[in-house]
């Protein structure tokens, strides 16, 4: 049979362990963002709060009851609060810190009041109630800020609906019940399950907090690895993968295409300007490249001084037109950031291709054009087209490869 007060003693233990085992993490997780920082901080101190805020209701009849009631409840109002600021942290909402101050404030001033502090029924009514506010709140939040998709999320929200309904069958069950006070309450059959309900929804609830901390670390981690650190468009990776998988939506009457711009100058201008001016060109051309992406278009850094842009359903001119506009963009953007002293080109590509073909296939054809509108005396856009067997098909030249800002080749 299971025993009140044994399970009472695992809930305090199971609070005291969730803090600690938080706030091991918080000391010695790396490089943190500041959200889940203070996120794993504060429910640090909720967990411990409210541990010791158990212990010491457990305690009554041992010390006074200013310490094991009023003492005792204020601290596990005061932890619940803390929650709510703890999730309100880790989606970036205001935190509030007065919502567990206040709910922790009512009830010392309703102390106060003989009729309610005498009254068993009344206070755990009382209790009760805050602790499904609060937690119902954190759900609250959960939902409706979760832009991340993540999914431990979803299980804090089943866990913490579970909690609500075992505060809510405790206050249920302490009004109908004729117990005269709270120790007595321990001999009932009824209480030790709602006691098992609390602890295991509690946590759940914990081990969903640490996991909600570590996919988001996970989610950072690989945004990362698929970044490029400079201009924070995809990397060559990420580029492949996310062009492949939207090639795989293509209808098989349509085409792709791959564009790639090849900046020239950039080492020459980081030989005479700098590092950090060749950085700042290769910045301004990758928020150029951004401006481009759609829901059918995915602008990546291939490397060093090269970047590509995968479209789906393209055609030969809009994509001489498109490479054209782009390159435009850039001119005019370098010529007013370097006040007209440096002059970039940048040498085009183009590869059209049908959905069969793959985008590294493509971009081998792109290569290749970018090579010849390098050499193109008359430094136009190469555009190619592969044949359904992946061969060149056919060869056009036409707008613009190489711009500088005082000067467009044509």
């Amino acid at each position: 049979m299971l025993d009140a007060k044994t399970l009472f003693a695992c809930l305090m233990v199971a609070e005291l362990a969730g803090g600690a085992i938080l706030a091991f993490l918080l000391l010695f997780w790396k490089h943190p963002s500041s959200g889940s920082r203070w996120s794993a901080g504060l429910w640090s101190m909720a967990y411990i709060i409210g541990g010791i805020g158990t212990l010491l209701l457990g305690l009554r009849g041992t010390l006074p009851d200013a310490v094991t009631l009023v003492l005792a409840n204020f601290l596990i109002l005061f932890g619940t609060g803390l929650r709510r600021s703890a999730i309100a942290s880790f989606f970036d909402v205001p935190k509030r810190f007065w919502v567990a101050m206040a709910v922790g404030g009512l009830w010392l001033v309703l102390c106060l009041v003989p009729q309610f502090r005498n009254s068993l029924v009344a206070r755990v009514n009382f209790n009760e109630a805050m602790m499904v506010f609060l937690v119902a709140w954190t759900i609250w939040i959960s939902i409706r800020l979760n832009g991340e998709k993540l999914y431990t999320p979803v299980i804090y929200v089943i866990s913490s609906a579970f909690e609500c309904c075992a505060y809510a069958g405790m206050a249920l069950y302490f009004s109908i019940s004729t117990y005269p006070d709270y120790l007595t309450s321990f001999q009932s059959f009824a209480l030790p399950y709602l006691l098992l309900a609390v602890l295991v929804s509690m946590v759940l609830s914990m081990i969903s907090v640490v996991a909600m901390i570590v996919e988001r670390s996970l989610r950072q981690y690989q945004q990362q690895a698929q970044e490029d650190a400079l201009t924070g468009l995809p990397n060559r990776r990420a580029f492949f993968q996310r062009s492949e998988a939207l090639k795989g939506k293509l209808a098989k009457d349509k085409q792709f295409a791959v564009v790639v711009f090849d900046l020239e100058e950039v080492k020459s201008i980081k030989q005479t300007y700098g590092r950090a001016m060749g950085d700042a060109i290769l910045k301004l051309f990758g928020s150029v490249c951004r401006e481009a992406e759609t829901s059918n278009r995915v602008p990546g850094r291939l490397s060093e001084d090269e970047f590509a842009l995968f479209c789906c359903g393209a055609e030969a001119e809009e994509m001489e037109t498109l490479a054209n506009r782009l390159m435009r963009r850039f001119s005019v953007s370098c010529h007013e950031a370097a006040d007209g002293k440096l002059k970039p080109e940048v040498s085009t590509g183009i590869a059209l291709a049908n959905s069969e073909q793959t985008v590294e296939r493509a971009l081998e054809i792109v290569d290749r054009a970018v090579r010849d509108a390098r050499k193109d005396v008359h430094a136009r856009v190469k555009l190619f087209k592969l044949d359904e067997n992946g061969r060149v098909q056919a060869t056009q030249s036409s707008g613009y490869a190489r711009l500088t800002p005082g000067h467009v080749s044509a």
